[in-house]
């Protein structure tokens, strides 16, 4: 098999096996949960803000920010 996959790549450079993809160094795991991290971050946020959870906590008022653009229509033919 090993025989198999050397000749693959000798004929094809782009050729891949799931092997190929595991190999990762740990800046780049560090940098992948650095990205990951802050994506979740940021969704927290706007969710946060979208139910009004950043507004004072006497305030039982829902937030409306979700249609501070307007409501939207859908043309249907």
């Amino acid at each position: 098999m090993a025989a198999v996959v050397k000749r693959l790549k000798e004929i094809d450079p782009k050729f891949k096996t799931s092997d190929d993809f595991n190999k990762y160094t740990p800046q780049d795991e560090k940098l992948a949960n650095e990205d990951v991290l802050a994506f979740l971050d940021d969704m927290n946020e706007a969710d946060k803000q979208i139910r009004g959870e950043n507004s004072s906590a006497a305030s039982n008022k829902k937030s409306k920010a979700i249609f501070e653009d307007g409501p939207k229509t859908v043309k249907r033919e």
